[in-house]
């Protein structure tokens, strides 16, 4: 096969298909190709990506906030969503590196309920206890501010 018609036949089998769809292509460049191919194909949000955290294979602290951040969203989408008729597009790096079992995401998640009143310095202490970054202003995952009363907080 050549040009997008991978592409045109995944979107094709979509429609059929009532699960879920893991399409694993050689590399990362050729993965983002096939996920655009994809988007103009097939309805908003059915088709997504799971990239490698890390930037390089033997030094997994390089991770990347946003390839965390594109994880998080897939690994959450598998776990809640109930229809799950989406195609997960990915690559043999991403599929190498370890993610958190079900149960440690849900045993390390913490919810916050409207008008829920919380101590600063424990969610100060909370957040950098799981390696969120304290800075003035958040711009990316895994970062926090806390100004006067105001908490802003970049989850993953």
């Amino acid at each position: 096969m050549s040009g997008s018609i991978e592409s045109l036949l995944a979107a094709a089998w979509f429609q059929d298909n009532q699960n879920f769809i893991l399409a694993i292509l050689p590399d990362r460049e050729l993965a983002a190709y096939f996920l655009n191919d994809l988007e103009s194909l097939l309805p908003e949000n059915s088709a997504i990506f799971f990239p490698a955290a890390s930037k390089k294979v033997y030094d997994p602290d390089s991770a990347d906030a946003n390839a965390k951040l594109l994880r998080a969203e897939v690994l959450n989408k598998i776990n809640t969503v109930q229809q799950k008729k989406f195609i997960i597009v990915t690559y043999p790096e991403a599929l190498l590196e370890k993610v958190v079992t079900h149960g440690t995401l849900k045993k390390n998640t913490f919810k916050i309920q409207r008008n829920e009143k919380l101590s600063i310095d424990f969610v100060n202490d909370f957040l950098q206890e799981y390696d969120f970054e304290r800075v003035d202003f958040v711009t990316e995952p895994g970062q926090f501010a806390i100004r006067g009363g105001i908490l802003d907080v970049y989850s993953y």
